[in-house]
């Protein structure tokens, strides 16, 4: 019986952290897709007053100076690219590769470490030799450490 309970207990945490594991992961890819179509026109803002105020901003931040000292209109459109691009490599160096990596290796490690444990147990088992019919146990006394 407790090792049922063992069991059962193991294998919920391995389904919950299963889980919590591709949700994690999925609210990465969710982020990558995001900034990868990022649109500032498409963004949201609490007030339109603020996204005005905001465009004319990061327009003149973003925008390419032409030779009479006026900024050019494509200030917006750099500033896309920009989030595109640079922003969106600069999160995927802070996630990593190897963070998606060490996910794909949880789950088979935590099933080889469930098998682990219920070898473990098992061979604590003491079977009757009547369970066999009477044949020798000696099979099994040189699995009992």
């Amino acid at each position: 019986p407790i090792y049922i309970c063992q069991a059962a207990v193991i294998m919920t945490i391995s389904l919950v952290c299963g889980r919590l594991g591709r949700k994690y992961v999925a609210s990465w890819r969710e982020i990558d897709r995001q900034l990868s179509t990022f649109s500032f026109d498409e963004s949201e803002c609490f007030s339109e007053d603020d996204r005005a105020t905001l465009k004319k901003v990061v327009g003149a931040w973003y925008g390419t100076q032409c030779t009479d000292g006026q900024v050019a209109d494509d200030g917006i459109e750099n500033f896309n690219m920009s989030v595109r691009n640079e922003v969106r490599q600069l999160f995927s160096e802070q996630l990593g590769e190897a963070a998606l990596l060490r996910y794909k290796l949880v789950f088979p490690a935590a099933v080889l470490l469930f098998i682990g444990l219920q070898d473990i147990q098992l061979t604590r088992v003491k079977v009757p030799r009547a369970h066999f019919g009477g044949a020798s146990a000696k099979p099994l006394d040189q699995l009992i450490y």
